[in-house]
């Protein structure tokens, strides 16, 4: 980005606000932490970049790869069984003189610049009492470290009187994908692998939701759990070739202990063949969502995957890697998280699951339960990783845009009439429009008295190319397209035009206008 400053994340989030990309919510009452509002632009932004997501993790392998919606509200016995009643904890500290409640680790972190993530709480109280902290907020001093429950509950049906929850707003999509697999897998003729994903909405009842809608109490989560027969775990040549070469960057749990902070880069070939993953099915969707995380607009040297080890491991986990993104204004942020969770979900469920057979039946038949790979995306992350890069590239070139790549720009284009008071104009403005819209391209018609001004508010949310109707256009059918980027024009026909946004729907990030090209 060059030296161009880039302003603290703060700055950048108030920016979004009258663009209406994101907002904190609630704010009429003085606003609730951990919860944000997508407006139209921002909700219209994370529809793009899921839309991209389920093109790289289900359309790309459409039947081995399938999709489905279950429940948010998740009964008890199913987070029992899943060992999150007992492991989805953070570690919390209150305060004995004014009762402030902080996340424990957070704190750690912060004041004595430990990481300590995965520390129990007992070694974080001995680092407390060791290094006097006190309360932030009035100087009292702490109380004992516990732990804290993450999970949302809720009452499923009129049980008021109930002193416990009976159920749970789900923290994660991935328990319903493993409760229901019996029945995808019955549906898909009993065969491996299969992969099912889900798209969805999860809560958590963060301990301090801080840093705008970088951790939120409400979020969608994108994620897949990659089922595979554990004896036959190699990735068919034919999906290898695709991204076998595809080049990564990794730090690795040897490079950590040995005080190293540079990842190393590897393709994914490497990564199999040197044993930095411990199964080939996780290489494999660690070189995809690197394409798919770069195709939102983030550069190769601005992400890597962290290897997470020792009690910074979820229960679940034999291996992850957390997909690192350098947010301008910010700083590194885990986007994703790709976990090796073997046999340990369906092996709790099958064991503890009031209806034994139904999983007896699918998951015992051939000797042996499937183990999984799971790549799960936080689906707000990702939104603010593409707004945060298009507003940095924005202002690496001096200008008030926001430079989103063609295939996640909330809108594709803009359709202005040259004279908005001329009534022909305006109707055919509004034609092109409509036919943008049939095929699937999300565009807007933005009418102004000057087409200067309207190209720079066509700019300023990031629209690639706008369409301009005149009175050549009345006269022959041909309308100007301009680029976003390069301000270069040309004068094509509509059936052109409608073809070039359907390469940019088909095939991404495809030059779809020679001509306007840099």
């Amino acid at each position: 980005m060059g030296n161009a400053r880039i302003p603290p994340l703060a700055e950048i989030l108030s920016r979004s606000k009258p663009d209406g990309f994101f907002w904190s919510a609630y704010e009429g009452y003085g606003g609730l932490r951990g919860f944000w509002v997508l407006g139209p632009m921002g909700t219209q932004l994370m529809n793009e970049v899921l839309r991209l997501w389920r093109r790289y993790f289900v359309l790309k392998n459409f039947g081995m790869t399938v999709e489905i919606t279950a429940p948010i509200v998740t009964p008890e016995k199913v987070l029992e069984a899943s060992g999150h009643l007992e492991h989805f904890t953070d570690p919390i500290v209150k305060c004995t003189k004014c009762g402030a409640v902080f996340r424990a680790d957070e704190l750690i972190e912060e004041k004595l610049g430990i990481n300590a993530e995965g520390l129990t709480p007992a070694k974080i109280d001995e680092l407390i009492r060791k290094n006097g902290l006190r309360c932030p907020r009035c100087g009292g001093e702490f109380g004992k470290v516990m732990l804290f429950n993450l999970l949302m509950g809720t009452v499923v049906g009129p049980f008021t009187e109930l002193k416990k929850f009976n159920a749970y707003l789900r923290p994660e999509t991935a328990q319903g994908m493993f409760v229901e697999f019996p029945y995808v897998y019955l549906s898909l003729g009993k065969r491996l692998p299969v992969g099912v994903a889900q798209i969805g909405r999860v809560a958590r009842n963060e301990i301090s939701p801080r840093q705008g809608m970088i951790r939120l109490r409400e979020f969608t989560i994108a994620e897949i759990e990659f089922f595979f027969d554990p004896d036959k775990p190699e990735v068919p040549t034919e999906l290898m070739m695709e991204v076998g070469d595809v080049e990564v960057r990794v730090l690795t749990k040897e490079l950590q202990e040995k005080g190293s902070s540079e990842p190393r880069t590897y393709s994914v070939s490497e990564l199999i063949e040197e044993g930095v993953v411990k199964t080939p099915w996780l290489a494999y969707w660690l070189g995809i969502s690197w394409l798919f995380i770069k195709e939102i607009g983030v550069p190769d040297d601005e992400m890597y995957y962290l290897e997470k080890y020792g009690d910074a491991l979820a229960h679940y986990s034999v291996q992850t890697f957390d997909q690192m993104v350098r947010i301008p204004g910010h700083g590194w942020l885990e986007v994703a998280g790709h976990s090796y969770r073997t046999d340990y979900d369906l092996r709790g469920h099958l064991s503890k699951a009031v209806n034994k057979s139904f999983f007896e039946q699918v998951l015992t038949e051939s000797g042996k339960i499937p183990h999984v790979v799971e790549p799960s995306f936080g689906a707000e992350r990702l939104a603010l990783a593409a707004y945060t890069w298009a507003y940095a590239r924005g202002v690496s070139q001096g200008k008030n845009v926001l430079v989103f790549p063609a295939s996640i720009a909330p809108i594709k284009a803009s359709v202005i009439p040259l004279l908005a008071s001329d009534e022909k104009m305006l109707a055919k403005a509004k034609e092109v429009r409509n036919s943008l819209s049939a095929i699937g391209v999300p565009a807007l018609l933005v009418i102004g008295k000057r087409i200067g001004k309207a190209y720079r508010r066509s700019d300023r949310l990031g629209i690639p190319y706008a369409i301009t109707i005149d009175k050549q256009t009345l006269e022959d059918g041909t309308i100007t397209v301009r680029s976003r980027d390069t301000s270069k024009q040309v004068r094509l026909g509509l059936d052109d035009v409608v073809k070039g946004f359907t390469e940019i729907l088909l095939k991404g990030r495809t030059k779809i206008f020679p001509e306007l090209a840099m």
